[in-house]
């Protein structure tokens, strides 16, 4: 009787993870759940700096290559468990990160990472992620079906059984925006901000993983602010990867192309993603 009850914990685990798994990209758990299933040649990452500032499908068109945007709001470079498992299932991949140097002070987290990277414990980069938070949780969620279900929120029962909720409209993962300036979210103070060492060496581990096996090129998005980001860019360069800092841009003074402090709107993002098409030619 136990052992009957054991595999029914599994079979139903199993089953939901799947629908979990099945979400499509018209929201962020969808997004990944695309992320860990896709090939795409050209693909851009980091939070909603990535997703607001980067036209991915005005790059397909230009270069006439698969391109998504797998940015997600919220999520600190640390969190990104979807980029770290695409990086890893592929090969020869151009990995376009946009990295916002705000994440290296003393950052809150907005993300709760189980909400969105749960139901795939089959990926080793996952699966390590959430050992490392609890070696109990970790285990629990990957071998023992009942632990896992018991640990459902209700995000993800809502996700099982209407999979077509949080749906945000997007083009290839861009979701643009044609608003005036708002004096909002401003992470960055006037002086030269200042990382935190820890989170730089994790950061360069990060992306020295990610360089391993595909084409990785760091961005640094511009922002309204009068801050430079050359020493920044200098802690977290290395000769894997590329980083390119667009705050340095002139293109990128105009409040009138800026929806916020630290997102573009529309007009700003496709004047972003037109420098963006120039480096990919260039390197």
């Amino acid at each position: 009787m136990l052992f009957v009850f054991i595999i029914l914990g599994e079979l139903l685990r199993t089953n939901l993870f799947n629908r979990l798994q099945c979400v499509p990209p018209h929201n962020d758990i969808g997004k990944v759940n695309l992320a860990i299933k896709s090939n795409f040649t050209y693909s851009i990452w980091g939070s909603s700096t990535a997703y607001m500032n980067v036209n991915s499908a005005f790059i397909e068109k230009a270069t006439n290559t698969p391109t998504y945007n797998f940015g997600i709001s919220g999520a600190a470079f640390d969190q990104l468990l979807h980029l770290q498992s695409f990086a890893e299932n592929n090969v020869n991949k151009t990995i376009i990160w946009i990295v916002n140097p705000y994440e290296f002070e003393s950052y809150d987290y907005k993300l709760e990472a189980s909400q969105l990277f749960f139901q795939w414990q089959d990926q080793p980069v996952i699966h390590s992620y959430f050992k490392s938070k609890s070696f109990i949780e970790g285990v629990g969620l990957k071998y023992f079906g009942w632990y896992g279900i018991s640990k459902l929120n209700s995000k993800h029962w809502n996700y099982i059984f209407n999979s077509i909720v949080d749906i945000e409209e997007n083009v290839n993962g861009f979701i643009g925006k044609n608003t005036s300036f708002r004096t909002v979210n401003n992470f960055y103070p006037i002086n030269i901000c200042k990382p935190r060492e820890r989170r730089i060496e994790l950061f360069r581990k990060i992306a020295s993983e990610v360089a391993k096996k595909n084409k990785l090129i760091i961005i640094l998005p511009p922002v309204i602010a009068s801050i430079s980001f050359l020493n920044f860019k200098k802690q977290i360069e290395q000769p894997e990867y590329t980083v390119i800092d667009h705050n340095e841009n002139s293109l990128f003074k105009d409040s009138l192309l800026y929806q916020d402090n630290v997102h573009l709107n529309i007009n700003g993002a496709n004047i972003l993603t037109k420098q963006i098409i120039k480096d990919l030619e260039s390197i």
